[in-house]
C-alpha cells in the first residue's frame, strides 16, 4: 500500500540493482536456519538494534564457515529471533544486521561496510527497529494490556458552533472515525526509546524508506508520508498535549494582537482546533 498510494514513498523508492555484500538467508521448512549469503539477489530487511551490554553472535574469521553453512536460529539473540520471526509473516527471506553482515574483526571489512550502509539501508524494502529494547536480550515482542488502545468506529457530527466548517472538508471532515482509548504520542514513545538515544540510529531511521517500531506499549509503521499506530492504520489521531494547547492560545493571541490595527477580528477560532483524520 506505501509503494502503491504514497507519492513521496514512491518517489523515494529506489531504482538501483544494488545488493549488500552480504545478507543473512532464513532457511529450513521451519525457517529454523540462517545462512550468510554473498551478493544475494532479493528484497531484504534490516534490523536497527542496542547491542547494550549483550554480547550477539557475530561474523567473524572464526564463524565465517560456519554462518555460511547455516547456524540454528536459536544460537542467536532474542532481538534476531523475533525480527526473523516478523520478516518470514512478511514473506521475506533475507535481512542485512550490523552484527551478522560485518565482519567485526577485521578492520578493512567494517569501514568498506560502513561506507555502503547508506545504500542498505536506502534500498531495503523494510526495517524492523527494537525501538523499545536496550540490549538483544528483551527482543520486540513486550507484555501489554490492549485494552487501553482497542479502536472503535463512530460516527461523528460536529455540534453548531462547527457548523460553518463543514463545507471544508480539509478542515472538518464528516463521517466515520476510529477512535483509540489510549493517549498515543508515537512520536515521543519512538523519539524518547533506548533505541533512538544512540546517535548512530539517526542515519538509519531517515535514510530507511519504511520502519515498524517495535515499542514497549505498541507498534507504529513510519514510512515517509506519515506515522501510523497499530490502532490507528490509516494515520494518528494524536490528544493534543498540554505544551501544544498553550501554544495554540499564544498563536491565537498573537493573529488576534497582530489584527487589531487592521480592525479584522477572528471570527473563527475554532480553525486553530486540531484536524482530524477521517478514518
Amino acid at each position: 500500500r506505501c509503494r502503491q498510494t504514497h507519492p513521496s514513498c514512491q518517489k523515494g523508492t529506489s531504482d538501483s540493482v544494488f545488493t549488500p555484500t552480504r545478507l543473512v538467508g532464513i532457511t529450513g521448512s521451519q525457517s529454523e536456519l540462517i545462512v550468510l549469503r554473498d551478493k544475494p539477489v532479493g528484497p531484504y530487511a534490516v534490523l536497527s538494534h542496542c547491542w547494550g551490554s549483550v554480547q550477539p553472535f557475530t561474523l567473524n574469521r572464526g564463524t565465517l564457515s560456519e554462518l555460511r553453512n547455516g547456524v540454528a536460529v536459536t544460537r542467536l539473540s532474542k532481538t534476531f529471533q523475533d525480527a526473523i520471526t516478523v520478516i518470514t509473516k512478511f514473506g521475506i527471506q533475507l535481512i542485512w544486521i550490523d552484527s551478522l553482515c560485518i565482519c567485526q574483526d577485521d578492520e578493512n571489512d567494517w569501514a568498506v561496510e560502513a561506507s555502503r550502509m547508506r545504500d542498505v539501508y536506502r534500498n531495503s524494502a523494510i526495517c524492523i527497529a527494537a525501538t523499545a529494547a536496550k540490549d538483544g536480550n528483551m527482543g520486540l515482542f513486550f507484555e501489554r494490556d490492549t485494552r487501553g488502545f482497542t479502536s472503535i468506529k463512530m460516527d461523528l457530527s460536529w455540534p453548531n458552533a462547527l457548523q460553518t466548517l463543514k463545507d471544508d472538508p480539509e478542515v472538518a471532515p464528516m463521517g466515520n472515525y476510529w477512535v483509540g482509548g489510549q493517549e498515543t504520542s508515537g512520536h515521543a514513545e519512538i523519539d524518547n526509546s533506548p533505541l533512538n538515544k544512540r546517535s548512530w540510529v539517526a542515519q538509519e531511521r531517515f535514510l530507511a524508506p519504511r520502519i515498524m517500531h517495535f515499542t514497549r506499549e505498541s507498534l507504529y509503521y513510519e514510512c515517509q508520508e506519515l506515522l501510523t499506530h497499530e490502532s490507528s492504520p490509516d494515520g494518528l489521531l494524536e490528544r493534543p498535549s498540554t505544551s501544544q494547547l498553550k501554544g495554540l492560545v499564544c498563536r491565537y493571541q498573537n493573529i488576534l494582537s497582530n489584527s487589531s490595527s487592521s480592525s479584522q477580528k477572528d471570527s473563527n477560532p475554532a480553525l486553530f482546533l486540531p484536524q482530524i483524520r477521517r478514518a
